[in-house]
């Protein structure tokens, strides 16, 4: 089976360093030239993947409560949003890649061999925040990650720069009431057999 670069989880991430909650109110300008001294790289450690900006390890930070209340609005800047698709066509030159994120499929990667719009009711995400938020010794309340997962589809959804929306070719999978597992054996049932290593 063609092995796939692990970066899935990870392919947002110019959207969600807190470095760039500081320079929201920065002019567009100002903004490109932060940009060019920010190098996120991966490295594997004992079968975790790492993520590094410039020389500091930020995988537990990336997913902070307070990086994902601002992740939308910095996303929405035009110049963060250009590098990060820029960013992330590159990161595809060479090889077979698997990306998630909300404009992956209708913007930066229009042309993609499969294309699977994973959905999940409100409640059942805000769980799975939880346990995520949990695992970084954050503790928030349910409702409140609820609000917030839903503020943040309104939002997303109507701006103007790269929306989230549906991408017209892409396979819906609703994840509410299926595990990890039982969502990735749903994935593979989509993949072309010569990924799967099937003749």
């Amino acid at each position: 089976m063609q092995r796939f670069q692990p970066v899935a989880r990870y392919v947002d991430l110019l959207t969600r360093l807190d470095i760039l909650i500081s320079l929201m109110k920065k002019s567009e300008n100002e903004l490109k030239k932060h940009l060019k001294f920010i190098n996120i790289f991966f490295v594997e450690k004992k079968g975790k993947q790492k993520v590094y900006l410039n020389k500091s390890d930020i995988t537990s930070g990336i997913r902070s409560s307070i990086v994902n209340k601002n992740v939308s609005k910095v996303s929405a800047k035009k110049s963060v949003r250009e590098e990060m698709v820029k960013r992330q066509k590159t990161l595809a030159l060479n090889s077979s890649i698997i990306m998630d994120g909300r404009d992956i499929g209708t913007v930066v990667f229009k042309n993609a061999d499969l294309k699977i719009y994973l959905t999940a009711s409100s409640y059942v995400r805000a769980l799975r925040r939880k346990k995520d938020l949990q695992r970084i010794n954050e503790n928030v309340k349910i409702n409140d990650l609820v609000k917030q997962i839903n503020d943040r589809d309104t939002y997303d959804s109507s701006r103007k720069i790269s929306p989230l929306i549906k991408s017209h070719d892409a396979i819906v999978a609703d994840t509410s009431n299926l595990s990890i597992y039982q969502v990735l054996n749903k994935i593979c049932m989509f993949l072309p057999d010569e990924l799967m290593g099937k003749n």
